[in-house]
């Protein structure tokens, strides 16, 4: 499938991003389990957008987080998607979602090792949650 989103140009196999995040396995921290029961609800447009690629933004490939009081800075966020990058846009994609200014870098030059389909990968920077969470 064709997506476009500013002045990016992707092909994106959207089952197989789908079937990657119903198999992929993920972190256990308190972190990533804050961000996993938090994410959807807390960053609508910021799902949304990644649901479009076929993307769970509960399930993320990796994460970089510091403690910060009671919240959880997390310094990136990166998702894998299957396709490829037809044109690569000139600057990142920015967002407001949830109270945050979010920056969403794609490119292709980290691929998860659990991914052996042509992939590129979605970053986000800029995600502050609380550190409260429930277990999912």
């Amino acid at each position: 499938m064709r997506i476009i989103r500013d002045d990016f140009i992707f092909d994106v196999d959207i089952q197989k991003t789908v079937d990657y995040y119903r198999t992929h396995s993920v972190c256990e921290c308190p972190a990533c389990k804050s961000l996993y029961s938090q994410a959807k609800k807390k960053l609508p447009a910021l799902s949304s957008f990644l649901k479009d690629f076929g993307v769970d933004i509960s399930r993320p490939d990796e994460t970089g987080w510091s403690d910060e009081g009671e919240e959880t800075d997390y310094h990136f966020v990166a998702y894998t998607v299957v396709g490829k990058i037809v044109k690569m846009g000139e600057y990142e994609i920015d967002l407001n979602d949830g109270g945050l200014f979010l920056n969403i870098v794609i490119d292709n030059s980290y691929t998860t090792s659990e991914q052996t389909d042509e992939s590129f990968t979605i970053t986000v920077y800029g995600i502050r949650l609380s550190k409260r969470f429930q277990a999912i």
